[in-house]
């Protein structure tokens, strides 16, 4: 699949592992922002460790703590 493809993907299950497996293998960063905006409100807090424990292999400080304001600026409801 290519990147353009990810962004199209429906909000769902199968969706979810896919997105996931594929940001565990690459650590795109446009991945993990996809992830938050489609699944935020029913990830659990394990999961969200994951996924940025593999960005902090793959990604710079600048990288990661745009994605940490990312993931903070969601609005929980």
């Amino acid at each position: 699949m290519q990147k353009i493809d990810f962004a199209t993907l429906p909000v769902s299950v199968s969706s979810w592992i896919v997105l996931r497996d594929c940001f565990q293998e690459c650590g795109d960063p446009e991945m993990l922002y996809k992830i938050i905006d489609d699944y935020y409100s029913e990830l659990p807090l394990y999961e969200i460790y994951r996924l940025f424990y593999k960005l902090v292999e793959t990604a710079d400080d600048a990288v990661f703590q745009h994605a940490l304001d990312y993931l903070f600026s969601q609005n929980i409801t």
